[in-house]
């Protein structure tokens, strides 16, 4: 009998432990809220987190307690980047970040409370953005499998799973196609899209001095030709005694 006693009292604990366990569940899902609460967003693609458009003016929310740790200005096409720290329920210590089409955004250091709006929706832009981040602001996808423009990403995949968690209803992208397995060269597009910069080609070497052409020497001068020698035959004329004067010849013996 206190075998039984034992077993039961086992047994008891035990049901009691799944107990405290179910009622956890539901308490952890209340730390969080559906960042879209009272919108209706339309989903897009999955790529390093999940690209969602909404109406202007519609509220961002944080999904649950935390702090902004920073943004950046110009992330995309002139399109701002906020990220924030969880600081409670299952994620906590994780960042979330919400990027492109929006404004009206927190302050850094700004202690948030789940469902506080920390962005609206901008009149213009790409849609926005919202995914995994890391502590400086790179995103998850970035830091851990590299990413190329449209490529979909695992750090994506697992933030498309924990908005349709919390309610966010679309077409969400929730594995990572077998083609992207491999890790991604990373491209720029600001942070976003990292640009490839183009290949510079390397500089060509300097043509080797050329030598100048010798000069091409001068014929040498020909010779004078020799001069006729004169004849000195005959008489020689007597000297020039000017115009209108007789000249004077010795007369014959």
């Amino acid at each position: 009998m206190p075998r039984i006693r034992h077993v039961t009292a086992v047994s008891c604990s035990l049901m009691g432990l799944v107990a405290v366990f179910a009622l956890a569940a539901p308490a952890a899902a209340a730390a969080y809220e559906n960042p879209f609460l009272g919108a209706s967003p339309i989903v897009g693609r999955t790529d390093m987190g999940v690209d969602v458009c909404l109406s202007p003016g519609d509220p961002i929310r944080a999904i649950g307690s935390g702090t902004v740790v920073g943004i950046m200005r110009d992330w995309y096409a002139g399109q701002p980047y906020i990220w924030y720290q969880l600081s409670s329920g299952p994620q906590v210590g994780q960042f979330v970040y919400v990027s492109e089409q929006i404004d009206h955004l927190a302050r850094i250091g700004q202690t948030l409370q789940a469902g506080e709006v920390i962005a609206r929706y901008a009149k213009s832009g790409s849609c926005l953005e919202t995914g995994w981040s890391m502590a400086d602001g790179e995103t998850q996808a970035q830091a851990t499998t590299g990413y190329k423009d449209g490529q979909v990403t695992a750090a994506g995949v697992s933030f498309a799973r924990f908005l349709l968690g919390l309610g966010v209803t679309g077409q969400f992208q929730l594995s990572v196609p077998q083609t992207q397995t491999s890790r991604a060269t990373t491209t720029k597009r600001h942070r976003k899209h990292r640009a490839t910069p183009a290949p510079v080609a390397a500089p060509r070497p300097a043509p080797a001095p050329t030598a100048a052409p010798a000069p091409t020497p001068k014929p040498a001068p020909k010779p004078n030709p020799t001069p006729k020698p004169v004849s000195t035959s005959g008489p020689s004329p007597g000297p020039n005694f000017g115009p209108g004067t007789e000249p004077y010849w010795p007369a014959p013996n």
